[in-house]
């Protein structure tokens, strides 16, 4: 039983629901065809955030198709410190988990914005906005590099600034409340443009 649905994701061949268990201990995926009939369930993650702690306007977790016809499954983890890392898992078209991984972004709090997008590369861009303080303007923004099976390649920081988007080549979109500005920046951190 869980607390509430996260994500509806429309498929080719019917569709994916997300939602986190009742102790919020995994991140649930089940998987509809076209005449709404559940054809699989899986579960993926350990030591989710619970869904207690979550807003509604905040999901914990995001869910992007790939090119292979899988998909990228991104939350937030738990850790012994005072931070959480983001839990990222490779998962195949039939549902199948072929790899999952962890990684420190140093969000302070659970009112988190989650991003991911495959790169023309066939890696990926993980993105995790956090408020410093619950509910406030104030946010800071980690961008996270990733290759095809998941081994980290470049970590990149931004203060004061929140993910809007990121972009098919690989790119992403940041809003600075305090310049209110929108910049646009390359997979490489590099400045494109700014408005």
């Amino acid at each position: 039983e869980a607390n509430w649905v996260h994500r509806l994701t429309h498929t080719a061949d019917g569709a994916i629901i997300m939602y986190p268990d009742a102790d919020g201990d995994v991140i649930l995926l089940e998987f509809y065809d076209l005449n709404g009939t559940c054809i699989r369930s899986m579960n993926y993650g350990a030591s989710m955030l619970s869904p207690s702690h979550i807003s509604a306007d905040y999901p914990i977790a995001a869910l992007e198709r790939t090119s292979d016809g899988g998909y990228i499954l991104v939350g937030l983890q738990e850790t012994t410190t005072d931070y959480l890392d983001v839990y990222v898992s490779k998962i195949g078209g039939a549902g199948q988990q072929i790899w999952q991984k962890s990684y420190a972004s140093e969000a302070i709090n659970k009112d988190c914005y989650l991003f991911a997008r495959q790169t023309p590369e066939s890696g990926y861009v993980i993105g995790v906005t956090w408020s410093l303080t619950w509910g406030g303007a104030d946010t800071e923004t980690r961008i996270l590099k990733i290759d095809a099976s998941g081994s980290l390649e470049k970590t990149l920081s931004f203060d004061s600034q929140k993910l809007e988007l990121l972009t098919a080549d690989g790119g992403f979109i940041l809003y600075n409340s305090g310049s209110n500005s929108i910049t646009q920046y390359d997979q490489d951190g590099l400045v494109e443009w700014s408005v």
